[in-house]
């Protein structure tokens, strides 16, 4: 995990544009420093509200260690959107029959999007940084059933550099399978 770090985004229940990260966190992994355990939150146990959760009502006992977020399949829904605003439009993104026709298992979230996720997740856990640079290889798609939803888990390790940058090294995955191939953010602090 990114101790201190990752804790920024279901702590604030950050946001922007009308939406916010409580919208697709199905659950969080966090240290208990009171009980010294591990524990993990469902999304209903989190208690989220505006810019509020039971992390942020209860200051430093929690250290968000990962979050794992839910997509889910429809014509407003995120994958879709991001499909449709990226100008890719091929069907695999949105029509089951045309995803099993060419044999994957269902539509896929579009390979950018897992990306983005990632990226979102790093922003979020470093508000005082921008991220510089964020690679990645595709290596398993993200498959969004018609009903449900799935989860993708991205989690972290920041390693500071010498020249003021911070990597980190993430691990996304979508029912147990790597889903990014060696995916590594570098960071700055926001301003230089």
């Amino acid at each position: 995990g990114i101790p201190g770090s990752v804790g920024a985004t279901p702590i604030q229940n950050v946001g922007a544009y009308g939406q916010d990260v409580s919208q697709t966190v199905a659950q969080v992994r966090a240290w208990d420093r009171r009980e010294r355990t591990f524990r993990t939150f469902a999304h209903a146990d989190c208690d989220f509200g505006y810019r509020h959760s039971r992390f942020k009502a209860d200051p430093g006992r929690h250290v968000v260690v990962s979050v794992t977020f839910q997509l889910r399949q429809g014509s407003l829904g995120a994958p879709v959107a991001y499909a449709a605003a990226s100008g890719d439009h091929n069907p695999i993104h949105q029509d089951e029959a045309v995803a099993t026709a060419v044999g994957l298992p269902g539509v896929i979230a579009h390979g950018m999007y897992t990306m983005a996720l990632a990226a979102r997740a790093v922003a979020d856990w470093f508000p005082e940084h921008e991220v510089v640079s964020l690679g990645c290889k595709f290596t398993a798609p993200v498959v969004v059933p018609a009903e449900g939803g799935v989860e993708v888990l991205v989690e972290g390790q920041e390693k500071p550099g010498e020249d003021g940058t911070t990597t980190v090294a993430l691990t996304v995955t979508c029912d147990g399978a790597k889903v990014l191939g060696v995916p590594k953010a570098v960071l700055r602090p926001a301003g230089d």
